[in-house]
């Protein structure tokens, strides 16, 4: 069967015809910036809102500090030069240095700000490379450089204008690796230069490199969870993969062991064609997890429930990932660390092995906040201070 349609008709039909991630980004001249829109298409049509093209964005990054308030710092205190990168997607970088340790390490950051409004429910997605290099430390905190990368409102009912996680550390390395913040949709508006991206660095002297920044906004119903998810795979994964073998050689040699079991009457005489039922009571090896205090006594019932099951069911052994810390244990002290406390009761009364942590941490930066200055001044101070905690 043949049809035929008015031309009117055919031009109203293309007229509504979804939008492509090629006509999206057909206005967007910065190469980099529209590979990266094409690349996310699957998740929808994207735009960037804060600056179109490498230039911009190096023009517009800020350096300076702040948690709730950003504030600039001088040339001095943060020292930048900007970089032609080549070999990688992207072309230009900016380079950030601090030669010391701030006493609040959120006092060292760079922000970039939306330069379009960012309408509710649309989705959040930053992109970005960054390699870095620690500065020598006199007692060395086995990490790399760091950044904290998250999203900062200046507006809303956000905590601390947070609008997503923002402890998400960025270890890195010497060497350029790309990587990802994304926010769940907004739940409001955001007119130019009220929301940024933030990059925290004051964690120790070091210097960072970021490259191929862009932030791209996704409308309202686009799932962008699904990108950039880890790859969780690794070589030796398989279940046939040849170390196995020699592990469970190791298994059966040092993890087993013979059980003999007598069955005898109450006379003391053996027993024959005895059934016997065996339930393992304890482990010889601890298999253990670090636990969340906030978790463990969540607002979600549901979430709890499961936390603690899966916790004891799946482990024999817990430690508190934070709580007895000393910079943790010491802000917990006007409550009498009754959570901490009630924590561990639970998981004690549950059979569990619950261990503690590392009293005293090097460096004084790893002590709490209101003893920098009397530890670095007066050793006598920190070495009696030190001593009670560790009698407490």
């Amino acid at each position: 069967m043949r049809t035929c349609l008015a031309p009117g008709i055919i031009f109203a039909a293309l007229l509504f015809l979804p939008a492509t991630s090629v006509q999206a980004s057909e206005t967007i001249q910065d190469k980099y910036t529209r590979s990266l829109i094409d690349e996310f298409s699957d998740a929808g049509i994207s735009r960037p809102i804060a600056c179109n093209s490498e230039d911009a964005v190096l023009s517009a990054i800020e350096s300076g500090g702040g948690m709730e308030r950003f504030f600039k710092v001088s040339d001095k205190v943060i020292k930048r030069r900007d970089a032609e990168v080549e070999g990688f997607p992207f072309s230009k970088s900016f380079i950030l240095s601090i030669d010391e340790k701030p006493s609040l390490y959120w006092d060292r950051s760079f922000r970039l700000r939306n330069t379009e409004t960012i309408k509710k429910g649309e989705s959040l997605l930053a992109v970005f490379w960054a390699r870095g290099e620690k500065a020598p430390q006199i007692v060395d905190d086995g990490a790399g450089a760091t950044l904290q990368a998250y999203f900062h409102s200046s507006i809303g009912k956000y905590h601390k204008g947070r609008v997503n996680n923002f402890y998400d550390c960025k270890m890195l390395s010497k060497e350029w690796k790309r990587y990802y913040v994304k926010t769940t949709p907004v739940e409001m508006d955001f007119p130019p230069g009220t929301l940024s991206f933030t990059g925290i660095f004051g964690h120790k002297a070091q210097t960072i490199e970021v490259g191929g920044l862009l932030i791209l906004a996704f409308p309202e119903g686009a799932d962008i969870s699904q990108i950039a998810r880890p790859d969780w795979n690794y070589p030796g994964r398989a279940s046939d993969a040849m170390w196995r073998r020699e592990a469970e050689r190791r298994i059966e040699k040092y993890r087993k062991g013979n059980l003999e079991i007598k069955v005898s009457d109450e006379n003391g005489k053996p027993v024959s064609s005895a059934d016997v039922r065996i339930k393992q009571r304890s482990h010889a090896f601890r298999f253990g997890t670090a636990v969340r205090v906030y978790a463990f006594f969540g607002s979600n019932k549901a979430d709890v429930e499961q936390y603690r099951f899966v916790t004891t069911n799946y482990y024999n052994s817990v430690v508190l990932e934070n709580e007895l810390k000393w910079v943790h244990f010491e802000s917990d002290r006007n409550d009498g660390w009754q959570k901490t406390k009630d924590c561990m009761s639970f998981y004690k009364n549950a059979g569990m092995s619950v261990r503690g942590h590392v009293l005293v941490w090097p460096t004084v930066y790893r002590t709490p906040e209101k003893f920098h200055a009397s530890f670095r001044e007066h050793p006598v101070i920190m070495r009696s201070t030190v001593l009670e905690l560790i009698a407490e």
